[in-house]
């Protein structure tokens, strides 16, 4: 990796909030990172009975306000992790807008090399791919999105497993993981869960022939490549991340995912999903054209390699 990761961290106070605010502190410290934390706000609208609707005199000092809260939000984050200012390099930013596209913009001109996101809720897969900015953002991020849900917590990363769908653009989606792994000299699964709802000879077929691919241009002793049966996908993943200790779940979703999709079909079975409220997923962006993505760059990605995918 480079000597200074960047982490965009983004807090509107909540609860969740404040818990990825504590995984991306010890996350940017562990991995030598410069963090900067943004808040997306909103101007109040005013009632007044002359003019029903109006908004605050001046915006400028709205936004100083804003800015004020966030440093100060900080000192008392720092204070309670027992952090002085000069164990990490960390600045702050506000801007008014639409958190989702707020957050977009301000990647694209800052290029992290994460955005960090809290995740509300119990059902945070559906929360994810589904729920308001934090979806929106995963969709289009020139970085991956490590959504962290209020359980999660930061204990190194040591195990990462990748649910695949067998794309064939999640290749460089793993690539980059394993990547990132071996800067932790951690662990990484990649993993298809199935039903076979087509036919168990097809699919099988179409494991053998996406794990040849894998094997012929990702090469790591810590990397393992699984097929899994199981009657409902989403229950066996669980079941695999909770038996491996996975730190984290990678995911490179990309438009109408089978998670998508099955959350559509069915919400009842996001009830049972320990790694919902736990496990942390980092989620991988699906590069239309990858020589033009910085990201890769940064990361020192085999152009060679990729050019010959595309």
């Amino acid at each position: 990796m480079r000597k200074k990761l960047k982490i965009l961290l983004a807090t509107d106070y909540s609860e969740a909030a404040v818990n990825a605010e504590h995984y991306a502190i010890k996350f940017a410290l562990d991995t030598n990172a410069e963090l900067r934390l943004i808040h997306v706000y909103q101007i109040p609208l005013i009632y007044t009975p002359t003019k029903p609707i109006e908004y605050v005199k001046s915006r400028d000092d709205f936004k100083k306000l804003e800015l004020q809260i966030l440093q100060l939000h900080l000192d008392e984050l720092f204070k309670a992790l027992n952090l002085k200012k000069d164990e990490l390099i960390c600045d702050c930013t506000v801007s008014e807008g639409i958190a989702g596209k707020v957050i977009i913009e301000e990647a694209k001109e800052w290029i992290p090399d994460f955005i960090v996101l809290g995740t509300h809720g119990v059902s945070i897969l559906k929360k994810v791919l589904l729920g308001s900015h934090a979806w929106n953002v995963i969709k289009k991020a020139c970085a991956p999105v490590l959504a962290i849900p209020i359980e999660g917590k930061y204990t190194g990363i040591k195990n990462i497993v990748f649910a695949i769908e067998e794309r064939k653009g999640e290749i460089k989606a793993i690539n980059y993981t394993v990547r990132f792994a071996k800067e932790f000299d951690a662990k990484v699964t990649i993993l298809h869960f199935t039903n076979f709802a087509i036919s168990k000879k097809y699919e099988t077929e179409k494991y053998k022939a996406f794990k040849h691919e894998i094997q012929e241009n990702i090469s790591y002793d810590k990397l393992n490549i699984i097929l899994k049966y199981h009657q409902n996908i989403i229950d066996g993943l669980n079941d695999f991340c909770l038996k491996s200790n996975a730190d984290l779940l990678a995911v490179s979703p990309a438009e109408h995912t089978f998670f998508e999709k099955m959350i559509m079909l069915d919400y009842s079975f996001t009830k049972n999903m320990s790694f919902q409220t736990k496990l942390p997923i980092l989620c991988i962006p699906e590069y239309q054209n990858p020589k033009s993505s910085k990201f890769w760059e940064l990361f020192e990605v085999d152009q060679s390699y990729i050019n010959e995918i595309y």
